[in-house]
């Protein structure tokens, strides 16, 4: 180096370190800017709600409203129990706290009138008589038969009468089974109360060449197959003073409310032929008068 020259290789390469310098400090500070946005994008969770093209919730598909069976007619028709048929039962069940009384019946008379497909408007009516009402104890049906409990001389029958159906939900896929609730009023010991039975109905369809067990002799058509029909359950309770009745014993060896369990059968009965009136005789034209030039 020349003597008086100013050496310059000392600088160029501290201006070298602090350019480098310079760079790592920026890329640190654009780093510790961006490192909590891919942070938080990282740790976000996924939108589980799936929007449509429009942008709105998906919302899920509404279920049609059931009106009544898939099968059976598509019309008004009559269904009619037969008396004393096997598998008819109505039971009631008086649990207090020193006695349980059971009674039992099979003598249930009962018809409806409906259209399967279409049950809201559907008619009924049921009856029982008092008197073939068994609690497997004689003297114990003659006093529960008899004043101050149930006058069953001016009041032979229990009866419930039925105006409609509401409440009607699918039992199963095949549309043959329903839950729903049984309107009307129920009539016993002289006094009435309108009531909503919660019931349980299928509607039986005799299959092609199936035949019942030969113990099964219910709802038999000649013995080959099952008739067609609607099957009617119910579970429900009623209190006796609803219906005046208030013996010493309510409470006690009585139940204020008793249960009453339900199981019917009601054959689809074949419609009346419709008399067509008599056909009137045809009356024998007479001779054609043939006019002059025809």
């Amino acid at each position: 180096m020349a003597p008086g020259a100013v050496p310059t290789f000392g600088v160029t390469e501290m201006m070298t370190k602090f350019r480098t310098l310079t760079a790592v400090l920026v890329v640190l500070f654009i780093g510790s800017i961006l490192a909590p946005i891919g942070t938080a994008t990282l740790a976000a969770p996924p939108d589980k709600k799936k929007k449509t093209k429009d942008g709105d919730k998906k919302k899920p598909a509404k279920k049609k409203p059931v009106r009544g069976f898939n099968i059976g007619p598509r019309e008004v028709s009559h269904y009619e129990i037969d008396m004393g048929a096997e598998g008819n039962e109505v039971k009631f069940t008086s649990a207090a706290p020193k006695e349980t009384i059971i009674g039992k019946s099979s003598q249930i008379s009962g018809t409806l009138d409906a259209n399967p497909h279409a049950l809201k408007d559907a008619k009924g009516r049921f009856a029982v008589a008092w008197s073939s009402l068994d609690t497997g104890k004689p003297t114990m049906n003659q006093h529960m038969t008899s004043p101050p409990w149930v006058d069953a001389g001016a009041h032979p029958d229990i009866v419930f009468t039925m105006d409609g159906m509401t409440g009607i939900k699918a039992g199963d896929k095949r549309g043959a089974k329903l839950r729903c609730i049984l309107t009307g009023t129920f009539a016993l010991n002289g006094g009435e109360k309108k009531m909503k039975i919660p019931a349980t109905l299928e509607y039986v369809a005799p299959s092609a060449g199936k035949k019942k067990p030969k113990h099964d002799d219910s709802d038999s058509d000649n013995g080959d197959s099952p008739k067609e029909g609607i099957r009617i359950k119910a579970n429900f309770f009623i209190g006796l003073a609803d219906f005046g009745i208030s013996g010493k014993a309510v409470g006690d060896k009585v139940a204020a409310k008793q249960k009453i369990a339900v199981s019917l059968f009601l054959p689809l009965k074949a419609k009346p032929e419709e008399t067509k009136p008599d056909a009137q005789p045809i009356k024998p034209r007479g001779p054609r008068i043939r006019r002059p030039g025809s």
